[in-house]
């Protein structure tokens, strides 16, 4: 009786019957192959539904220098996380400028990066801003403090040097330095500024 109302309902003949059994007829496979097709598109419109009631799911990639991952980071990742269940992150690191580069090729998703360059296709939200300086140790020697004498003709400088921040606080301070140690993490060149090792370039 059901495939009977199934045919009145399709208004066609959609089963071939006899002693041996049931099988489609042409609308019948029409019918099958339509009736999949509906059936799947409603399955998507499910999960569509079911996302945007939980928010946020997939997985996204998140670009920043690894110093900037260090106190940014923090703070927002475990609400998110809690927040999200099926939300779920790659964290990449680099300059900002290459993390910057890689959003516009779209190679990944979103950045935190200091400075950004504009761009037809970023779109770009402040988050916090810092101002970069130069740091002594209270109890750095004389070698390092910023002067210059005939025995010591500069202070030793940690920084990372590539930075946009630095280029700029240097070119502005017009000072010189003897020897420059290089370094990427910001957690270093504080750590070795606090011991005396020179002066650091880091954010107040």
């Amino acid at each position: 009786m059901a495939l009977r109302r199934l045919e009145s309902s399709a208004g066609a003949e959609l089963f071939h019957r006899s002693k041996k059994g049931v099988r489609l007829t042409k609308a019948g496979e029409v019918f099958q192959q339509e009736a999949k097709a509906l059936a799947d598109q409603w399955h998507r419109l499910k999960e569509s539904l079911v996302r945007s009631e939980e928010g946020l799911t997939g997985t996204y990639t998140i670009g920043c220098h690894p110093s900037v991952a260090m106190y940014s980071l923090p703070p927002i990742l475990p609400s998110l996380l809690s927040d999200y269940p099926l939300l779920r992150l790659e964290l990449q690191h680099d300059l900002s400028r290459k993390i910057t580069e890689r959003v516009i090729r779209g190679e990944i998703d979103l950045a935190i990066v200091v400075n950004p360059v504009r761009h037809a296709d970023l779109v770009i939200r402040p988050l916090r801003k810092d101002q970069v300086g130069f740091f002594t140790s209270k109890t750095a020697s004389s070698t390092n403090r910023l002067r210059e004498s005939e025995k010591h003709p500069g202070p030793v400088l940690i920084c990372e040097p590539d930075l946009i921040q630095t280029q700029t606080i240097l070119r502005k301070s017009k000072l010189n330095f003897s020897r420059t140690v290089r370094t990427s993490s910001l957690e270093l060149v504080a750590a070795l500024t606090e011991a005396g090792a020179g002066i650091g370039i880091l954010p107040g």
